[in-house]
């Protein structure tokens, strides 16, 4: 395979990256597996909290238990009061689902990839071999 000096500046510039990213990819993986559990995590927890406690107003209680009449604003309040728990609880279960999908996503990607640092020390270690063997081969075919 014949290289230009530019096709050869690229490879090179691949080579780089690749040896560089073998090098980071021990340590890279651990961290975004903690990342992805941390995430995972995150999102339990957001669904754990979104259970709403629709606490009744201690007024409205007393009143329903003595058989009294429920005032228009007791109503209103508890109504309100209600509507805004289970608004925040649509939020927290709209927000965990996000976080648990962005997490499983995460971490099935992380772990195809798993060993990826073996694939690019062999593709480096190989495209290493190949640039040396044209490089002594035009340094013998130059007078």
């Amino acid at each position: 395979m014949d290289l230009t000096p530019g096709d050869t500046k690229v490879a090179q510039k691949v080579l780089r990256r690749l040896e560089r990213r073998a090098r980071e990819w021990k340590w890279t993986r651990w961290i975004g597996l903690c990342a992805a559990g941390v995430m995972l995590g995150l999102a339990a927890w957001t669904f754990w909290r979104a259970r709403p406690a629709c606490p009744v107003p201690a007024g409205l209680s007393e009143n329903r238990l003595n058989g009294g009449a429920i005032s228009a604003l007791e109503l209103k309040l508890y109504a309100y009061t209600t509507a805004m728990l289970w608004s925040m609880a649509v939020s927290l279960v709209t927000l965990g689902i996000m976080m648990g999908s962005f997490g499983s996503v995460y971490l099935v990607l992380l772990l195809a990839n798993w060993n990826r640092h073996v694939c690019d020390a062999l593709l480096a270690g190989l495209l290493r071999a190949e640039l040396e063997r044209m490089s002594s081969q035009d340094r013998s075919d130059s007078p």
